[in-house]
């Protein structure tokens, strides 16, 4: 910083003069942490679009809702408490950087899981899962695949528009501190632009066999469950070891396609449904969703639950059933659910296997595979 001169573009990348961006920098009134949050989530409030593949060509109808990932009906409704379960929500331990931590805070379920990327008229499409008996069908799982998609396209495509805020939020700070979250702001700009290219071509499967209405090119590994249970999430991951620690793709690098795996935990009309989901030819995906295919009936439930909180950021629990569980276990969730997130600390390639914990209380009724 100290060879900038005060006329040379800023060292930071806007493109600015350094004396009009960074160069009193550290003099600025800081950026406090709930101020930049309520920025943040203003920023995912106000973003509305309609994902559906024909939107945009007068054919949506009525505003855009806010679309559930998680059913609510039969879903978050059975293991609320009050109108009310837990969701997880990762937070920075100093206010702005990577190390992140994860924990537990109440939301209304009629508000949980929900994002404004459907119209009233689109969000229609998965009636088949919202309104309909399930029953494990190829339509139905590809629907729950479909709008786990569509969420992180969603998100990511809404994040990537507040890393300038991310980018402010250095004023008040050291130099030292400016560059580290300037250097953080890039690798997240960087990483949520392959990401959302990743998903784009994602998607342009998916809707190609939406419009179609022939889901022969759908996959899933569906695993019926004989109770509600007490954890539910949806989300979208990419597969990089199997069960037993053995490599399914190469993370390593931004230039590659990850091949992503759908994942649905939830409540169906008769019991719960965990539904791994793919389209196409995605040898990682299909390696995983058949390990647990083959598992032994007995260990599938908290496999379930350990896949869940290590893989999955939208994850939605019973505030009684967390409230019942030994310390030691709620431990070992959050342990989990922050895994992955501080780009700092490596993924173990155990990280599936079995610790012992034992917090699922359904058994499994039966496994229906389409591939």
């Amino acid at each position: 910083m100290e060879a900038v001169g005060r006329n040379d573009p800023c060292w930071c990348g806007s493109g600015q003069k350094y004396k009009r961006c960074h160069i009193s920098r550290a003099k600025q009134e800081p950026v406090k942490y709930p101020q930049a949050r309520s920025q943040l989530d203003n920023v995912f409030r106000s973003r509305k679009e309609c994902l559906h593949p024909h939107a945009g060509r007068g054919t949506c109808g009525g505003k855009i809702i806010r679309a559930h990932t998680v059913q609510r009906s039969g879903g978050l409704s059975r293991i609320a408490s009050d109108g009310h379960v837990l969701t997880t929500v990762k937070t920075p331990k100093d206010g702005f950087s990577s190390d992140m931590e994860f924990e537990l805070h109440e939301v209304g379920y009629r508000e949980a899981s929900t994002f404004t990327g459907f119209c009233a008229k689109h969000d229609g499409i998965f009636a088949p899962v919202e309104n309909k008996p399930f029953v494990a069908s190829r339509e139905q799982g590809f629907l729950l695949g479909y709008r786990s998609v569509c969420m992180e396209l969603f998100k990511k495509q809404t994040g990537l528009g507040a890393v300038e805020i991310v980018r402010n939020a250095d004023r008040g700070r050291s130099p030292h501190d400016q560059f580290a979250l300037q250097f953080f702001a890039d690798g997240m700009q960087e990483g949520l632009s392959a990401a959302i290219g990743d998903l784009k071509t994602d998607k342009s499967e998916y809707d190609r066999i939406l419009v179609s209405g022939d889901y022969v090119g759908s996959n899933s590994v569906v695993i019926r469950l004989d109770q509600t249970p007490d954890v539910m999430c949806s989300g979208l991951m990419s597969p990089e070891y199997d069960l037993s620690g053995n490599i399914l793709q190469v993370m390593d690098g931004l230039s590659m396609r990850a091949r992503s795996l759908a994942f649905s935990l939830t409540g169906v009309d008769v019991g719960g449904a965990a539904v791994f989901q793919w389209v196409g030819d995605n040898p990682p995906a299909k390696a995983l969703a058949m390990g647990f295919a083959g598992m032994p009936r007995k260990s599938l439930p908290d496999a379930l639950y350990r896949f869940s909180f290590e893989f999955i950021e939208n994850v939605f629990v019973s505030p009684v059933w967390w409230r019942d569980l030994p310390l030691d276990s709620r431990k070992s969730y959050m342990r989990r659910a922050g895994s992955g997130v501080n780009p700092m600390i490596e993924r173990r390639r155990d990280c599936l296997g079995d610790d012992g914990v034992r917090g699922a209380r359904f058994g499994v009724a039966d496994v229906v595979c389409h591939y």
